[in-house]
């Protein structure tokens, strides 16, 4: 299970660096807003770090584990149903935020 989590973790920025480009285009942004979309999956992990420590402290990993990996994937695929890019970003931190929970 440990595996699985940290191949999730270190991959949620690699699949998606290069469509990047593709994802600019088709959502008509320029290349500065583009990086946004790696922002806002890394920073959210920084700063619900801790919290997600003490949930896991109190409830045990497998719990928060278990729903944060399922909200997880479900950001992800809702990444790919988002029409424009502040649904994107929404989608992305979102996803950062319970990556924090589900790989501490």
């Amino acid at each position: 299970m440990a595996l699985r989590t940290s191949v999730a973790a270190i991959m949620g920025i690699n699949l998606v660096y290069p469509v990047l480009p593709a994802m600019m285009d088709q959502l008509n942004v320029e290349p500065a807003e583009i990086g946004l979309v790696i922002t806002l999956y890394t920073v959210p992990t920084a700063i619900f770090a801790p919290a997600a420590g003490m949930l896991t402290d109190l409830y045990g990993r497998r719990l928060p584990l278990f729903l944060g990996l399922r909200f997880f994937g479900i950001a992800g695929v809702g990444v790919g149903l988002m029409s424009s890019f502040e649904g994107v970003l929404v989608m992305r931190a979102l996803q950062g935020r319970r990556r924090a929970r589900c790989f501490r």
